[in-house]
């Protein structure tokens, strides 16, 4: 039986690209045949017999008539026009001398003229060609950017028909500039843990003569900006093997297929390699748990390749597969089981000693001035990850070079931050009224703050009516124990913190304001956990009543009367941290008015403005611990070399984000 044509193409004919082209060749030239067709047809020229058209000559209707001859049909069309109008007859020549003596006599000119017809397939040709032409160089200009991305990606090939091939990217450039864990700090742990792959990688030898096999995978989680890909690389630097990155994302396609002859071929080139890493960032975009609502083909098919590929790994290969991802939990268990990611490695936040480690890593090669103490800084910037004391760093330095300032204050390090945290300051008129509010709920905040530090473990730090972002006041406050435990004392100290400013309102205009929105969505949520997630509750048994847990795990529903009795709970926390906040500013009335007049005048307190206030009570002293600052400011500037524009006044003190939640 005789193959169908299709059948006996080579595959390279039968590729998507193929009859991608060969379908638009097609449809290219059927479009142009029907132009061709629809140009020919002229829709003022009417068309007769060839009797009615000798008729029309005898009666004078023509003051032209025109013969054309093809040369290749020998067919002949007579076109007579009398103005614009025109009128046609198609037929064969034949002698008929009466046709010519009657457009003689009725005074019409007659013209006889030769169409060369070309051959049918040049007709064809010229419209074809240019269509082929414009495929071509569409083509070959996407077959020189595949190529030029594989390059980038170091693969040894590229084009238009590498549609499966893998997106893997090789960096090169990682063992020359030697990343090491001397440039990875705040994850002390982390690095102890892989450093026994490091020494596999660099003498394998050693190790199989025991029996041992390196782990087939690395698995790193954690929170964003924690430098899972900055140890991938110190790790390949460390190892000094080749190091191959890809994202998640980069495998699945909208084809079905298409993921799974990606891991393939990626597999292919790492085994090729012999020892090397490969880093997959962002795994949970492809290994997704199988099944569910949310399933997919084409990630599931992927997700299985990668597996198989695990599981087919040599046990005397040297190819260690590390992934990150922030979600852990969503994970497919086949990929975390013994054999596959047989390691875990959890990332935190780093603590004090940790942040300090890497502010001296990101301050290399940064001018920093003497008044910046790393140690300090490290000590307020709680809740920051690497990737945020890098940023605040380079914001910094952006800020000493626009001030044209040769090295980096403590100022422009306090500027970013602010900047960082709640966005520039805003240049709008606040009305008086407002404004004063405005200070009253601030110094509501900074009073029960600095009157319950013991309590809460916070250290108020600055307190501004300055607008920024959607704010138009702020006190900010640096926990002064670096500890991710809370006492229930402390997080009902927290509350009643939040609680101070509207309080302060209610005392000084017998009403709250909108002003508190905020802070009574952060004291809901902090007496809500210590109910249902920290069983903190007097009267409840310590269990957790989330519907959903941190871990995932679905709580049975509450009945009506428990649920009561858990919002009674919460009820509860929240009226305490009032009464506590209540008496708080009572007891210091005084500090509430002399700090509202204050933040008036200055617009901004400082650390030592506020203890001023809070133990000296005079406005009086306040103005010389200000006018004393101003001159020490003023005769530091006075050392500094010329400058492109004042620098704004330093500020002693910091202050980050503080949730003990």
């Amino acid at each position: 039986m005789t193959k169908p044509l299709i059948d006996r193409l080579p595959p390279s004919f039968k590729t998507p690209m193929a009859k991608f082209v060969a379908g638009s060749i097609l449809i290219t030239g059927v479009i142009a045949m029907a132009f061709n067709h629809a140009a020919k047809q002229d829709p003022n020229i009417q068309e007769v017999s060839y009797s009615q058209f000798k008729k029309m000559v005898g009666e004078k209707s023509f003051t032209l008539i025109e013969r054309q001859e093809d040369s290749e049909s020998k067919q002949v069309t007579y076109v007579g026009r009398n103005g614009d109008s025109k009128v046609r007859v198609i037929t064969r020549d034949f002698p008929d001398p009466a046709l010519a003596m009657a457009a003689e006599s009725a005074g019409a000119e007659v013209k006889s003229t030769v169409i060369e017809t070309p051959a049918w397939w040049k007709g064809a040709l010229l419209w074809f060609l240019p269509s082929v032409l414009f495929l071509g160089v569409l083509i070959a200009w996407q077959n020189n950017r595949d190529k030029k991305q594989a390059q980038a990606m170091g693969q040894a090939k590229g084009g238009t028909m590498t549609f499966g091939k893998s997106k893997a990217k090789l960096h090169e450039d990682v063992g020359a500039r030697k990343t090491t864990f001397a440039d990875v700090a705040g994850v002390d742990e982390a690095k102890n843990e892989v450093s026994e792959l490091v020494e596999f990688l660099k003498n394998p030898e050693k190790f199989k003569k025991m029996g041992a096999r390196l782990p087939r995978g690395l698995l790193m989680s954690g929170g964003p900006g924690l430098g899972k890909t900055l140890l991938a690389k110190a790790i390949a630097g460390e190892a000094k093997v080749p190091f191959y990155s890809i994202a998640g994302s980069d495998f699945v396609e909208m084809f079905v297929g298409v993921g799974a002859a990606r891991v393939r071929d990626m597999f292919e080139q790492i085994r090729k390699q012999g020892r090397c890493i490969l880093f997959i960032d962002e795994i949970d975009s492809m290994g997704r748990a199988r099944g569910g609502a949310n399933s997919n083909d084409e990630r599931e098919s992927t997700l299985n390749q990668m597996l198989v590929e695990m599981d087919g790994f040599d046990d005397n290969s040297a190819v260690l597969i590390i992934a990150a991802t922030n979600r852990p939990d969503i994970l497919d268990p086949a990929l975390l089981r013994p054999g596959r990611f047989d390691r875990q490695v959890t990332l935190n936040l780093p603590d004090a000693k940790g942040r300090h480690q890497i502010l001296k890593v990101h301050a290399k090669g940064k001018p920093i001035a003497r008044n910046v103490r790393l140690g300090e800084l490290a000590q307020e910037l709680e809740g920051s990850s690497g990737a945020d004391i890098a940023n605040l760093l380079n914001e910094a330095a952006l800020r000493a070079a626009l001030r044209d300032s040769k090295d980096i204050q403590r100022a422009d390090i306090n500027y970013a931050l602010e900047k960082i945290a709640l966005g520039p300051a805003r240049d709008m008129t606040v009305d008086p009224d407002d404004e004063r509010c405005t200070a009253y709920h601030e110094a509501g905040h900074a009073i029960t703050a600095y009157r319950l530090e013991k309590i809460c473990h916070v250290r108020v730090n600055k307190v501004s009516v300055t607008p920024r972002g959607r704010a138009l006041g702020v006190t900010w406050t640096v926990s002064d124990k670096d500890s991710p435990s809370k006492f229930k004392d402390n997080l009902q100290g927290h509350i009643a913190y939040l609680q101070g400013g509207r309080v302060a309102e209610i005392m000084k205009y017998q009403q709250p304001t909108t002003g508190a929105s905020n802070d009574l969505e952060r004291i809901t949520d902090t007496a809500r956990r210590m109910v249902m997630v920290f069983g903190m509750a007097k009267d409840l048994p310590a269990r957790n009543y989330a519907p959903v847990s941190a871990s995932g795990h679905h709580n049975p529903p509450m009945s009506s009367d428990m649920a009561a009795r858990v919002e009674s709970a919460i009820n509860d926390f929240v009226n305490r941290g009032e009464e506590m906040a209540a008496k708080a500013l009572e007891d210091n009335a005084v500090q509430l008015e002399l700090m509202a007049e204050a933040l008036l005048e200055y617009k901004t307190l400082e650390r030592e403005d506020i203890v001023c206030i809070m133990e000296e009570k005079s406005l009086e002293k306040l103005k010389e611990i200000r006018a004393r600052r101003d001159a020490e400011f003023m005769v530091s500037v006075a050392k500094e070399e010329s400058q492109a524009v004042p620098v704004i006044p330093p500020n002693p003190n910091l202050w980050v984000s503080n949730n003990p939640v």
